[in-house]
């Protein structure tokens, strides 16, 4: 379980930042650390982790472009490009207070 489940975003960070150093290549270690940046307003951090996650792993740009699509941020076509709409999407998801899911 994740510290983030337990509100303790500032030790869930430091804990996926060792893992990171240890399994640089898991995608899913930048997610959930950038889920863990936005808990606490980090949220250029939050925006890198996620930009990362999507260079090591290109079909999720799709996937952040349908999340965010449901959740009314995103209104260009789903591509998969991750572009300047999707970003924009991303951030005021984020100033919201949207969560993005596992």
């Amino acid at each position: 379980m994740s510290y983030s489940y337990l509100g303790q975003h500032e030790r869930a960070i430091a804990e996926f930042s060792k893992a990171i150093q240890l399994v640089p290549d898991d995608a899913a270690l930048f997610r959930e650390r950038g889920r863990a940046y936005a808990s606490v307003g980090s949220f250029d951090k939050a925006i890198a982790d996620f930009e990362q996650e999507m260079a090591m792993r290109p079909t999720r740009a799709e996937w952040y472009q349908g999340v965010l699509k449901k959740e009314g941020f995103y209104v260009g076509p789903i591509d998969g490009i991750y572009g300047a709409g999707t970003k924009e999407a991303l951030i005021k998801c984020l100033q919201t207070g949207c969560a993005i899911p596992e």
